[in-house]
């Protein structure tokens, strides 16, 4: 016991001088508990033809990306580790890039001048709005380091992005004047705001929201207004109102989540603040725009107007004559794309959307959102 311990010792030791040695040394010894196979080198034959996409660690408390192990595409490809194994290209949650690092240190480091150009490909999945992800995420990524990175986001720029929703012309008219005045007849002529993430340096809508509410009934759930609701029975609570402020934490270039399409669904209409550049993403005529009205009070008489008379209710859901809305969750296209074949073709850009994601540019200024909300008052 005591000279494998040393064998043992000793293969560790040289592990962090020659890798390939201390391998040919494990392979020789054939000690039965010691794993080497995290620092074995994806042979170029092997990386080209069949890349493995490592998909590492997890989405917060569940799987990462769960929908890729049932993509016929990929399920080849894929594999599922918190280690470090051989790999051509990683998927890893940006909270989650660190510890990825630091994980596959030798691996990268080792053998990063034979693959990293066309095959070990970062793409770092992002689900969070910016100001979180310059908090979070330390990247360190530049051409003298030979590094690839690429971004799975929100963003336009990224390789890959995300959706909360999409819609599409419909085949059928599903305008039913006779449902939605059933719809009208059981609710509130209120509006609901279902608000926990209470930064205020990003956005006035909290201040917003309580400035509308001298004009007009506004019900407030969630942390910021010390009522906690459970996000399940969000759908259960619009139903009782006849609007729902579906302001973002954040206003920037292409973010935009569930809270624009659960109204939709529940038959209410959503109240928006959004980035200028976002509106060409919403069903035409669906929504009500917060930088349409001067003031809150503006928004405020609007929305009683609205709630006292049908035909302008009826009007905010003429959309249902064309559109249909496709899905109301996260969703990508990852599995869609041709993931192997962009990988083969060794992008010579290193670093795809990066830059953007990172740039508070993408993002409205507050000072700006406060002249515009606040416009008739200045």
């Amino acid at each position: 016991m005591t000279a494998i311990c040393i064998i043992f010792n000793f293969i560790e030791f040289h592990m962090l001088i020659n890798i390939e040695y201390t391998i040919r040394i494990a392979n020789t010894i054939k000690i039965p508990w010691a794993d080497f196979s995290p620092y074995r080198a994806v042979p170029k034959s092997e990386s080209e033809e069949n890349p493995t996409i490592l998909l590492f660690g997890n989405f917060y408390i569940g799987p990462l990306l769960p929908e890729l192990d049932t993509c016929e595409a990929l399920n080849k490809s894929i594999v599922r580790s918190s280690v470090c194994v051989p790999h051509s290209a990683v998927i890893v949650h940006f909270m989650h890039y660190n510890h990825y690092l630091n994980k596959c240190k030798n691996y990268t480091e080792r053998y990063k001048a034979i693959v990293i150009i066309y095959a070990m490909v970062w793409i770092v999945l992002i689900q969070e709005p910016p100001h979180k992800i310059r908090k979070l995420l330390k990247i360190k990524a530049s051409p003298q380091n030979n590094q690839t990175l690429w971004m799975f986001s929100f963003h336009r720029s990224s390789v890959y992005q995300d959706k909360y929703f999409s819609f599409s012309k419909s085949t059928q008219n599903n305008f039913n004047i006779s449902a939605l005045r059933m719809e009208l007849e059981d609710r509130f002529k209120s509006s609901v705001s279902i608000i926990s993430n209470c930064n205020v340096k990003l956005t006035p809508r909290l201040k917003y929201i309580r400035d509308v509410k001298e004009h007009f009934m506004v019900y407030g759930h969630g942390k910021c207004y010390n009522y906690k609701f459970p996000k399940p029975k969000r759908s259960i609570l619009c139903r009782h109102h006849m609007f729902y402020f579906s302001f973002e934490n954040s206003l920037c270039e292409d973010y935009l989540t569930e809270k624009y399409c659960v109204p939709l669904n529940c038959v209410a209409i959503p109240i928006i603040m959004s980035h200028p550049s976002n509106l060409d993403r919403y069903i035409p005529g669906s929504y009500i725009n917060a930088f349409d009205f001067p003031s809150p009070k503006h928004l405020g008489d609007h929305l009683k107007n609205v709630s006292q008379n049908f035909l302008m209710y009826l009007d905010y859901f003429r959309w249902r004559e064309k559109y249909q809305i496709e899905e109301c969750k996260i969703s990508t296209n990852i599995c869609e794309k041709d993931v192997i074949s962009l990988l083969k073709k060794r992008s010579r850009k290193q670093m795809i959307g990066v830059e953007e994601i990172l740039s508070n540019d993408i993002c409205l200024p507050i000072e700006e959102q406060f002249q515009n909300l606040y416009r008739d008052e200045s």
